[in-house]
């Protein structure tokens, strides 16, 4: 982390690479050098082998630099590198794992698609079987960050036997050099724009054997595995990015005289602060609890990773938002860090699950089963919240019961959706209830932060 934030300050111009939509080739070869493209891999592939907790740290130090430096290195150390390390064949991870790790290849997860964004389910790529035992992949990815840089890609596809009957969605690593690969248009996005995200077109494009991603048929079970932890690192890169949102604007405050005398004693400023750090602080307390977990090889219910996942994109938008406002006009103009950081969160309450999509699906697990998720929240001491929720829940289904039977089925579907985000929030006062102090330790330090 020290090395990174000197790094940042020396080597780094994060704006320019802004304008010009590209990190320079170097800083991949850099952070492959000091083993951050691999955090948690092997050391014989060049990873660090660090806990989760340890990632989390690290990721947060990410996010307090830059998001799309942070979300690239999340790609290339998580989203590509992750599951060849878990499932790929000996003789893919010997091609592949040093060069990726290191730096010098990068890689692309190549899952969505034009009519399959949040449902991969509806994926129309597909790979056929053939008779020596190779496969032909055909159809088009898009919005793949990397891809037009990567020298591999991870590439997702219905899968069918030499009969035409379906196998189910498969996992494949392709070589970027493979015939029949051909570059669409970079999507001009609105941020993360040093991250370059491409269309990418397969004709004909032949697999061997060896380059299917663990088993036919398990591919969305394996991308749901990768991306489920991925949603922690974005936390976890979210709290960072918050934390230097909050640096920016307590230095700027402390400095600045209005009307009613210094702006850092204005009662006003003081709340909008105050509040924010207190949701920096539930998620720092939230991340950490994750990283406890996870060190001492437990499982997180499924409910937590869809819950956090809805929190701190959702936080991170208010809180950049609030500090971009406390800069006034100069938090508008282009070249102000605010500017990039309110532009480049924006993404991350869409992609590895949309808000309201998880929102959804948290809901209707506690709709169905009210329990797991009560526990995770008694854990925090949260019980309260908890009982809360369940009278809720009996409370909407009553209501529901009563309505006419065609009217039942949407009115299910908008509770369970309310539903989502109420649980979701309820996670941050649960984990500040366990925490009492954790607030004004935290102003204590008056945001002494790592950005």
């Amino acid at each position: 982390m020290a090395w990174l934030r000197e790094y940042s300050a020396s080597r780094l111009d994060l704006s320019h690479a802004d304008e010009r939509r590209s990190v320079p080739p170097h800083v991949f070869l850099d952070f492959g050098r000091k083993g951050l493209l691999g955090i948690n891999g092997e050391p014989e592939f060049g990873g660090l082998d660090l806990s989760p907790s340890d990632c989390f740290f690290v990721a947060q130090q990410f996010g307090a630099i830059d998001l799309s430096l942070s979300i690239s290195v999340l790609l290339q150390s998580f989203l590509v590198t992750q599951p060849i390390r878990r499932f790929a064949s000996e003789s893919i991870k010997e091609k592949y794992l040093r060069d990726l790790v290191s730096g010098r290849m990068l890689g692309s997860f190549c899952l969505t698609e034009k009519c399959a964004g949040s449902d991969p389910r509806r994926i129309q790529t597909s790979a056929r079987k053939q008779s020596d035992g190779t496969w032909r992949i055909n159809g088009e990815k898009i919005w793949s960050g990397n891809a037009a840089w990567a020298g591999v890609l991870l590439v997702f596809a219905k899968t069918f036997d030499s009969h035409n009957t379906e196998l189910g969605i498969t996992g494949f690593i392709v070589d970027r050099n493979a015939r029949g690969i051909e570059a669409g248009g970079e999507a001009r996005t609105m941020g993360l724009r040093a991250m370059p995200q491409s269309a990418t077109r397969f004709v004909d494009v032949e697999v061997a054997a060896d380059g299917v991603l663990g088993e036919v048929g398990q591919g969305l079970k394996i991308a749901g595995e990768t991306m489920t932890f991925a949603r922690l690192m974005i936390a976890a890169i979210c709290l960072g990015t918050m934390r230097r949102c909050l640096k920016i604007a307590t230095v700027y405050v402390r400095r600045r005289r209005i009307g009613s005398g210094a702006m850092e004693l204005n009662p006003n400023v003081l709340q909008i602060l105050e509040e924010s750090l207190s949701e920096a602080v539930a998620l720092e307390v939230l991340v950490h609890h994750a990283g406890q977990v996870l060190d001492a090889r437990e499982t997180l219910p499924d409910e937590f990773y869809a819950a956090i996942k809805i929190l701190a994109p959702e936080m991170l938008g208010r809180i950049s938002d609030q500090c971009l406002q406390l800069l006034g006009r100069r938090g508008y103009i282009e070249t102000n860090e605010l500017s990039r950081i309110t532009r480049d969160a924006r993404v991350l309450r869409i992609f590895e699950g949309p808000t309201e999509t998880l929102a959804a699906h948290l809901g209707a697990r506690i709709w169905n089963d009210a329990a797991p998720f009560g526990d995770l929240l008694q854990s925090f001491g949260g019980g309260v919240l908890a009982s809360r929720i369940k009278i809720q829940i009996e409370s909407a289904k009553n209501f529901i019961a009563a309505k006419p039977r065609e009217a039942q089925r949407d009115c299910i579907l908008r509770a369970q959706f309310l539903l989502g985000f109420l649980a979701a929030d309820a996670l941050a006062p649960a984990a500040l209830q366990a925490h009492p102090n954790a607030v004004s330790t935290q102003a204590a330090r008056r945001f002494e932060l790592a950005a």
